[in-house]
């Protein structure tokens, strides 16, 4: 295995973030985000393929260049089993390719299942809302945080099953509000019915933590969200991107109503 090991080295994160160009770009923002931020472990031979790891609880994102170069599944069955073992916990974002063409080479990954499909989708022009809901979108306000706080917290624990704490909510949510990142849709009577993030990366940026207060779902506050967050992004000159969790076929619906365009497909492996 001729892979070079890189924590916290700059050399290494500016050679791996140059390999995700086009639609990779877009697919494996969240590892190019990763990078360039909190970064626990990145393997990379710099050229083919990076590992990436940014802490607990999160997956490792695995990126390849090229799926069917046998050297280069090689090197990545090997650095999983040697520094993100399933066994010890690890789970691993990777497309689908990679995963099958990783369970074809070396059986130690054919046990390991998908625990969730994502999609990555682009816009790169806005549609209308095809049904316009009362209210309208506004940043978070400071006076809220205790909420957007338990708001974060039952939107992470819903979508993706992360039970963070009070802390790391708050970090978040203290984080999106100072950057000017965190949006609400308030209902006629001022109350939030929906929450969204959005993080600038140019030329991409990305919505994320789409999220509908119960009691007040199916009434169209999430799309309408979206799509006026979306239309900030590209008046700003970015491309607008997100991720969708591929089991829910109305929110992709929604998002393709609006003018996002699917991308890829990914999965997140790991143990049963």
């Amino acid at each position: 295995m001729s892979i070079n090991i890189k924590a916290y080295s700059n050399t290494a994160v500016t050679a791996a973030a140059a390999l995700l160009q086009g639609d990779n770009a877009i697919t494996f923002s969240v590892l190019a985000n990763i990078l360039h931020g909190t970064c626990t472990m990145t393997v990379t031979d710099t050229e083919s393929f990076i590992l990436c790891y940014s802490t607990a609880p999160y997956p490792v994102w695995v990126w390849c260049k090229d799926d069917g170069n046998d050297a280069i599944i090689s090197d990545i069955s090997a650095a999983l089993r040697t520094y993100f073992p399933a066994e010890k916990g690890f789970r691993w974002n990777m497309t689908y390719t990679l995963f099958e063409a990783l369970k074809k080479h070396d059986p130690y990954f054919a046990p390991l299942s998908t625990a969730m499909g994502l999609l990555s989708y682009r816009m790169d022009e806005i549609l209308p809302v095809s049904h316009p809901c009362a209210g309208r979108c506004d940043l978070a306000r400071p006076d809220e945080i205790e909420l957007l706080c338990k708001l974060w917290h039952d939107a992470c624990l819903e979508m993706e099953g992360f039970d963070h704490n009070e802390d790391f909510c708050r970090a978040r949510v203290t984080e999106y509000m100072e950057k000017g990142g965190l949006f609400v849709w308030r209902n006629d009577a001022g109350e939030i019915t929906a929450m969204t993030s959005r993080r600038d990366t140019a030329p991409f940026s990305k919505v994320a933590t789409v999220y509908t207060v119960p009691g007040h779902r199916r009434r169209g506050y999430a799309m309408n969200l979206v799509h006026a967050v979306s239309e900030g992004m590209l008046n700003d000159g970015f491309t607008p991107i997100l991720y969708t969790d591929a089991n829910y076929p109305a929110s992709n619906a929604c998002y393709k109503k609006i003018g996002y365009r699917e991308v890829a497909a990914l999965c997140c492996v790991g143990k049963k």
